[in-house]
């Protein structure tokens, strides 16, 4: 899940000052570093809450488990969690995906799962099953709509709204350490 950590400038204004004075290539590096290790208690809660809150519904219990989406009965191997929890990492964010100096690192399901986590119903719609988990979906029944709306189990967002504090004063104590780091190899 893509969530700004956003730091209040009052503590963040002397970290501030000292990266203006760096290179732009040795800032960068302290932020990336400090963002990669702030994402951490966010992955790993998103990881935990895969097993704690998915994992315990009862339609992902079982290994084997059968999963209605989209019209089609589709049998996954392994437990559904456990795929969930294992694909849960962080990514720096790719240049071309973001704004001009902006820099972030995101926890997001990981795309090598989409094997998994993609369902293509008979008419050609495509599920992706952990954001209907995340945010709920309508109830479909081999293709007929049953009206009813299977409610979200927002694992994601769970884990951005616990550790975001957590998060943060990991940022700001990564940036220390990374800009007296520069100092003390400078001087």
């Amino acid at each position: 899940m893509a969530g700004d950590l956003e730091i209040d400038k009052a503590s963040f204004r002397h970290i501030e000052r000292a990266l203006e004075r760096l290179t732009k290539a040795e800032a960068d590096k302290v932020v990336l570093a400090a963002l990669k290790k702030a994402a951490k208690p966010i992955r790993n809660k998103a990881k935990l809450n895969a097993m704690s809150m998915v994992g315990t519904h009862a339609r992902f219990r079982n290994k084997g488990a059968t999963k209605l989406l989209g019209g089609e009965v589709k049998r996954l191997s392994g437990t559904f969690a456990g795929k969930l929890r294992k694909s849960i990492v962080t990514r720096a964010q790719k240049k071309s995906s973001r704004a001009i100096g902006e820099m972030g690192v995101n926890v997001i399901i990981d795309k090598k799962y989409n094997k998994d986590f993609v369902d293509v119903s008979k008419g050609g719609t495509r599920n992706y099953i952990p954001a209907a988990i995340e945010f709920g979906h309508n109830l479909v029944f081999f293709g007929n709509p049953t009206g009813r709306r299977v409610a979200p189990i927002p694992f994601m967002r769970n884990a951005y709204d616990t550790q975001k504090q957590a998060a943060r004063g990991i940022a700001i104590q990564e940036m220390l350490k990374g800009l007296s780091k520069l100092a003390a190899k400078s001087g």
